[in-house]
Parts: C-alpha cells; structure tokens; sequence
C-alpha cells in the first residue's frame, strides 16, 4: 500500500505546482478505523490477502498488521491527523474539508449540503442527482462482501496451487478472452472480528490521534464510537 503522506504529495505537485488550477480544495472523508479495517481487508481479500498465511484470515491479518509489521501502510494511512495536517500544509487549512462518513449514513442529505457548501455549489442538484444511490455496497448484517475476480483470475489461483507457474499458453487463445469478461461474485466474509488484544492496540493507535482530529474540525466523532 502507498505511503499515505506520498499521495497528497503527489496531488500538490499534479494540482498545485502546475499551475492549471487557481485553487484546490479538498475533500477527506474518514471512517471508524475498526470499520475500516474490515472493508479494506475485503476489498482486496482475493488479490492479495487470502494468498498469505499471515494475512489468510481476518485474525492473522490483525495479528500481522498491528504486532508484527506496525510500519505497515494500512495501519499508518489510519492516523487521520496526521493525513489531514499533511494536506493542510500543502494546500492550506482553508482549502480542506474533513468529512465523517458515519455524517453520511445518518443524514445523506445534511452530508451533502456541507460537501456543497464548501465547494460553492447547488446542494438541492447534489441531492436529487444522489437519490436511490447504493452502489458498492460491501457491509451488512450478514458481514462483508469480498472482491469480486474474473474466471481467468479465479482459475489461475487455483491452477498454479496445483500445477505450478508454468505457462501453458493459453493466456493467447479466444476462450481466455472470454474468461476475463465473466465475473464471479466475491463471497461474503463473516468471520470479521476484532479480539480484546487487537482493540486495545487501536485505541492505544488512534484515540489521540482522533481527539485531535475531532477537536480541530468539530466532528464529534466521540458520539459514533471512534478510539477517542
């Protein structure tokens, strides 16, 4: 995973230092960290996260993540202050708005004002081109639905399980050209579940660096259950 700061360095060079643009403004939608763990873990599960006995289940991944590789990408990108700070310093605290994505669940519609507001655009638009919106939708009660993959994908994983990664060029014929346009859904992971010893070392992460956070943009972020 990139480094997070390495992304608004990125865009501050592509937006900012080009010229093309008098000014940018942006937008930073946060998650609860725990909630954001599971989804992030799902939506890569079959590209990466089930090839791995350290990252296979939701337990080890946790396991590896938060005690046996803490300079980790995934866990880093989780210290919202210090994201938005680096993006404050580049393209000044007036040109950033933080979003609480727990805002959105709970209002959509108060959600969007504040997100026109800051761009200086007609929120009743915004709302009616937003209705009856739910794509991508990954959680619900039953758990979290993981990466969907094509049949080449899906077969290849297997293929080289059982017969190695020796080619048998068939990456060239008409039928695998029509494999890769056939998806199959990804399955619903259920077993997402964060032990006693996992919890405490995500509040001793991330609750200061969301009170700072909370404290700054007054997002109340206390009342959604964030490490506070």
């Amino acid at each position: 995973m990139v480094e997070p700061n390495s992304i608004a360095r990125k865009l501050h060079i592509a937006f900012s230092q080009t010229g093309v643009f008098d000014t940018v403004k942006i937008l930073v939608a946060i998650r609860r960290q725990d909630e954001m763990l599971k989804s992030m873990y799902a939506q890569v599960y079959n590209l990466v996260f089930k090839k791995f006995s350290m990252t296979s289940t939701f337990r080890t991944f946790l396991s590896y993540s938060l005690f046996e590789n803490e300079k980790g990408g995934i866990i880093d990108s989780l210290f919202y202050n210090d994201v938005v700070m680096e993006y404050e310093k580049l393209f000044g605290e007036k040109n950033i708005c933080v979003l609480v994505f727990e805002d959105l669940k709970e209002d959509s519609g108060k959600y969007i004002k504040k997100v026109c507001a800051f761009m200086g655009i007609d929120s009743a638009s915004a709302i009616e081109l937003i209705k009856n919106k739910h794509a991508n939708k990954r959680s619900s009660a039953s758990g979290y639905k993981s990466d969907e993959r094509n049949l080449v994908e899906l077969l290849s994983y297997y293929k080289n399980i059982f017969f190695g990664s020796r080619s048998y060029g068939f990456s060239k014929s008409r039928i695998f050209k029509m494999l890769e346009k056939i998806y199959v859904p990804g399955k619903t992971l259920k077993d997402l579940k964060i032990d006693m010893d996992a919890e405490v070392k995500l509040r001793g992460l991330y609750a200061e660096s969301n009170r700072a956070l909370s404290e700054r943009y007054n997002l109340n972020l206390k009342k959604y259950g964030y490490y506070y």
